[in-house]
């Protein structure tokens, strides 16, 4: 069966978006539609998460290139409004709507990404942040699966791990023109320095949390590590079946921790590439999560104060004089030009 296209099913389920610089020709010749394998029957989306209000144009400006000062990530810390607004959901409830508010204006339409370890709740906390900015989630796992009609797990398993980084590669460049959106990335999205190109078209954010707290999110979840092919094993589960229920209990959980504590290792610097970074723990208690609501407010202050920091040294640099102007050596010092001096050209 023909499989379908992902640049297609974006336009489907968001009629009032257009693309910019690619054909329908270039579109049908992606490398999507030259899977190894053939998906099943294929349709369009129906994810309401997937809306029209998505724009397919660039952006009116790169902010890495003129909005954010390149080579270092801004790092959010904790605040004592924070502190207040935990106390009080309803305030931090209108306060994100707020913050929604001024960072809308601020990222004149450009994107946020969100990376980060399995388990970090990006798609979760992406949702938070989208329904405050009326942006739309996009999740690269699961536009993946909706448009091949297989698991990421099954693609893994039958096409290896290669395969699938090839179709998260495309579906992030041809994610890149749209605007106005929040994008959940796959944990694995920050390997290869072509998918940073695309991402840097918007802010990229790096939900950043302990292998302990990653690990019991994971656990937590439906499914499990059965769902996450880089730490699931069978020979883990045939070992934790022959234990007791407690052992074996505490021993998937540390199993777990240790494999997403080498994983992150391998992506620690890589990560350090984003834009902006949010820790994961909670400020009252560091061993557990914080919640996810904080966690948006967290993202939303952070990129607010992000952009407003750029911007002033912007300002600065615009602003600068140079002091003891005479003791320039004249090697250094600017001249008028003899011909303009004469009236001449």
């Amino acid at each position: 069966m023909p499989c379908m296209h992902m640049q297609s099913a974006l336009a489907r389920q968001m009629p009032g978006c257009s693309t910019t610089g690619r054909s329908n020709t270039q579109l049908q010749n992606s490398r999507l539609s030259h899977r190894a394998f053939q998906p099943q029957a294929a349709r369009p989306f129906t994810t309401s998460s997937y809306t029209s209000s998505c724009t397919a144009q660039r952006g009116s400006r790169c902010l890495r290139g003129r909005s954010l000062s390149a080579g270092r990530v801004y790092a959010a810390s904790a605040s004592q409004e924070e502190a207040d607004l935990r106390a009080d959901y309803g305030a931090l409830s209108e306060r994100l709507e707020s913050l929604a508010d001024e960072v809308h204006d601020l990222l004149q339409g450009n994107s946020l990404y969100l990376v980060g370890m399995m388990g970090s709740g990006k798609s979760t906390v992406g949702r938070l942040v989208g329904k405050a900015m009326k942006y739309p989630l996009l999740d690269t796992d699961a536009l993946i699966e909706q448009s091949s009609k297989v698991t990421v797990s099954k693609i893994f398993a039958d096409e290896g791990e290669e395969a699938f980084r090839d179709l998260e590669t495309e579906v992030l460049h041809q994610l890149m023109p749209f605007t106005k959106c929040i994008i959940a990335t796959g944990g694995g999205a920050v390997i290869r320095r072509k998918n940073w190109g695309f991402m840097q078209h918007g802010v990229v954010i790096w939900l950043d949390g302990s292998p302990e707290l990653l690990a019991s999110h994971v656990l937590g979840q439906s499914g499990g590590t059965k769902s996450r092919p880089l730490i699931f094993s069978n020979t883990d589960v045939q070992e934790q079946a022959s234990q007791p229920p407690e052992a074996g209990e505490s021993d998937e959980y540390k199993q777990t921790v240790e494999k997403l504590r080498g994983i992150l290792e391998d992506r620690q610097g890589k990560y350090s590439f984003a834009d902006i970074r949010v820790p994961l723990q909670s400020e009252e208690h560091g061993s557990l999560a914080a919640e996810a609501v904080v966690v948006a407010y967290r993202i939303l202050k952070a990129v607010k104060d992000r952009l407003h920091s750029s911007a002033a040294e912007r300002q600065a640099k615009i602003k600068f004089k140079i002091e003891g102007a005479n003791d320039v050596p004249k090697t250094m010092q600017v001249k008028q030009s003899p011909v303009s001096a004469n009236g001449h050209e």
